[in-house]
C-alpha cells in the first residue's frame, strides 16, 4: 500500500511539473487578448483584438504585430528597429523606413502605405519579451475596397511574446 501511495504521489508531481506555461495553451483572456491588450477606436467605434496577438521580429530588423477580431484584422509593421527601448515610426504613405499599418475586414482592405496614408506608432517599450505603445493613423482604401478612409485614434497595445 505504501508503494502504491509513493507511485501515485510521484506521478502527480510529474504531471504538475510538466504543466509549464508555454504561451500556446488556452489561457484566460485579458480584455479579449491572450497575451496582453490591443485596442483602438476605428471610425469612432471601440475595437479590441481577441485571441493571441502574434508578434514577430524578422531578423531583428522589424517588429510586426498581427491582431484580429471577428470584425477586423490589424497588422502594425515597425521598421527599422534600433534594438530594445522606445522609438517613433512614421506611417506617412509608403515611408522609406518600411513602417505601415494594414486593416482588413470582409468589406475590404485599408493601408497607410496607400496615397494619403498618415500616422505614427509610438513604441514605448520593447524588450525580448514585451512590447507596449500607441498608434494613430488614417488608412485609405486599397484598390477594390471603396473610397472610405479608415481613421484610427487612441490605439494602444501591451503584449508579451
Amino acid at each position: 500500500m505504501h508503494r502504491l501511495f509513493t507511485v501515485l504521489a510521484f506521478g502527480t508531481l510529474l504531471v504538475s511539473a510538466s504543466c509549464e506555461h508555454t504561451g500556446t495553451g488556452s489561457d484566460q483572456a485579458v480584455n479579449g487578448v491572450l497575451n496582453g491588450t490591443f485596442s483602438a477606436t476605428i471610425n469612432g467605434a471601440a475595437w479590441s483584438a481577441t485571441g493571441r496577438v502574434v508578434a514577430s521580429e524578422p531578423a531583428g530588423a522589424a517588429l510586426i504585430l498581427d491582431a484580429t477580431s471577428p470584425t477586423y484584422a490589424m497588422k502594425l509593421t515597425m521598421a527599422p528597429l534600433a534594438g530594445f527601448g522606445s522609438a517613433t515610426f512614421s506611417l506617412d504613405a509608403a515611408p522609406a523606413n518600411g513602417s505601415l499599418v494594414t486593416l482588413t475586414s470582409s468589406a475590404g482592405k485599408w493601408s497607410t502605405a496607400n496615397t494619403g496614408g498618415t500616422g505614427t506608432i509610438s513604441l514605448t517599450t520593447l524588450s525580448s519579451s514585451r512590447a507596449t505603445g500607441t498608434f494613430t493613423f488614417d488608412a485609405p482604401a486599397s484598390a477594390g475596397s471603396g473610397t472610405t478612409t479608415h481613421t484610427v485614434v487612441t490605439g494602444k497595445f501591451d503584449v508579451t511574446f
